[in-house]
């Protein structure tokens, strides 16, 4: 279960325990000018992230906004929202490649990196730290959390676990939810 975004009333996905903090994490990709959202699963997450940005910047430009899936029927089924919003299938660790320097504002990715093993994931995440993205937004369950392909999507698998160990080894500001952790990074 991701974190929602904007603060809907669903208590197990929202940071208002944190106000300061919410607000930074918010804030970080509302002010984004492009935004590569990475993963979309259509039977549980809809379009609420989509949705939560054309509210708050309805009286500002949309960003630019691509949709990164890994597995082709997610990306198939995903109707871009807004006329900046495109999509198209890779995986973060491709992401590099698929994203040209000029849209390299801000990176999330939620329920993503326990997706691959942890030295995979650290590995892929100090890349765009390294090589382009000035803002990164990571949620993720705390520890391990067993679970296998959905839905057909073997990309569902989880091969790692996060704690606040590993976001702190990142330099991730991160906290707790009880949803799982949340953490982003700025470039310094």
């Amino acid at each position: 279960m991701a974190y929602n975004f904007g603060g809907k009333p669903y208590a197990d996905q929202t940071l208002d325990h944190l106000p300061e903090f919410k607000e930074e994490v918010d804030m970080t990709v509302l002010c984004a000018k492009s935004v590569v959202y990475i993963g979309w699963r259509p039977q549980d997450s809809g379009y609420e992230f989509f949705e939560w940005i054309k509210w708050a910047r309805r009286d500002e430009s949309l960003p630019l906004t691509l949709l990164v899936e890994a597995h082709r029927p997610n990306v198939d089924s995903f109707s871009t929202p807004y006329q900046t919003c495109f999509k198209t299938q890779g995986r973060a660790e491709e992401l590099l490649e698929l994203v040209p320097p000029w849209m390299r504002d801000c990176v999330v990715w939620q329920d993503g990196p326990e997706h691959l093993r942890n030295d995979v994931a650290e590995r892929t995440i100090r890349s765009w730290q390294l090589l382009g993205f000035r803002t990164i937004v990571l949620s993720t369950p705390d520890g391990w959390l067993d679970q296998g392909p959905l839905n057909g999507n073997e990309y569902e698998r989880h091969l790692g676990a996060w704690t606040k160990r590993e976001y702190e080894a990142l330099k991730f500001k991160v906290e707790k939810y009880s949803a799982g952790l949340i953490g982003f990074w700025r470039k310094g």
